[in-house]
């Protein structure tokens, strides 16, 4: 059955100029398909990358771009907490991380379950941020003991928590 039968007997209808179609491959097989999806006279070709519920994936399933898209929204919004942070308490300034990055951090982390730690590193840098931003700690100090203090889970346990208690 064509895709647009189906649509059509579902009351569905297809908006060609939104939809995007992207090719999973394995990393071994980097050659280019060229691919298309044709819905009457229109055309679907095959993206690079596609972003669907906030989550953008590349071919690969490298998952690099959606979590550098995830590091410059953290860290534009700890660049406006900082601009503030002299006036609240830090409870407050806890609190404005939990909301506000942390939460950005933990959407569809659980995607991120078999990511190499590499990868994982720019995401521990946001937090480690985000710590040094509430208890005003310098550059080089460790954050571990500040990560502890707030109850913040570094990333790679954030992940697996989450990967374990949705699968209960």
């Amino acid at each position: 059955m064509k895709i647009s039968q189906w649509m059509t007997q579902n009351y569905l209808k297809i908006n060609t100029e939104k939809t995007k179609m992207i090719l999973i491959k394995s990393k071994r097989n980097s050659s280019d398909l060229d691919f298309m999806i044709h819905f009457g006279e229109e055309e679907i070709k095959t993206e690079v990358t596609v972003k669907t519920l906030g989550v953008t994936l590349d071919s690969k399933l490298s998952m690099t771009k959606f979590i550098q898209e995830k590091c410059s929204s953290c860290y534009f919004h700890l660049r406006n907490i900082g601009r503030i942070k002299r006036s609240l308490s830090v409870n407050m300034r806890i609190k404005l991380v939990h909301n506000m990055i942390l939460s950005k951090i933990d959407y569809c982390n659980g995607l991120l379950a078999l990511t190499p730690k590499t990868h994982l590193k720019r995401l521990q840098k946001v937090q480690n941020a985000a710590v040094r931003l509430i208890y005003d700690v310098p550059k080089k100090s460790s954050t571990s003991k500040y990560l502890k203090e707030a109850h913040f889970l570094r990333i790679d346990e954030r992940i697996s928590y989450k990967t374990v208690f949705n699968n209960v």
